[in-house]
């Protein structure tokens, strides 16, 4: 016959077990649920770098199939420079499209002069100035 002293035992055993597996479960979810997050945020951010880089290369192919020159050198530099705004990739003056957007140029695309960057609303079409 088992004591009252070898039961209490055995029960203080049997919780500080459950107690530990607790402990060992929440540490590890932790761990993992943090990872997946850090890995979840990164992929997004890669995702919208991607996807901007995409917009910027179809924008620069809308341009060149428009009749704009553009040096090869340029390339990569416009695409450095392309930002998403109201939700489009703004890569020049072209990509906007209302006259407000085009005038106020928030995004600073286009041509500098003494570090004035300008485009111009004409004809329902948003043109880097002449």
């Amino acid at each position: 016959m088992i004591g009252k002293q070898g039961i209490l035992g055995d029960v203080l055993d049997l919780s500080y077990l459950i107690a530990g597996a607790i402990i060992i479960l929440v540490v590890a979810s932790l761990a993992l649920t943090s990872g997946i997050n850090d890995s979840n945020h990164k992929s997004l951010v890669e995702l919208g770098d991607f996807k901007r880089v995409d917009s910027a290369i179809a924008n620069i192919k809308v341009l060149t199939a428009g009749g704009e020159q553009i040096d090869p050198s340029q390339v990569e530099d416009l695409i450095k420079r392309s930002k998403v705004f109201a939700g489009r990739t703004i890569t020049s003056c072209f990509d906007y499209r209302n006259e407000e957007d085009c005038n106020t140029n928030p995004v600073r695309v286009g041509s500098s002069k003494a570090g004035i960057y300008a485009c111009r609303w004409h004809d329902g079409l948003c043109l880097a100035p002449v």
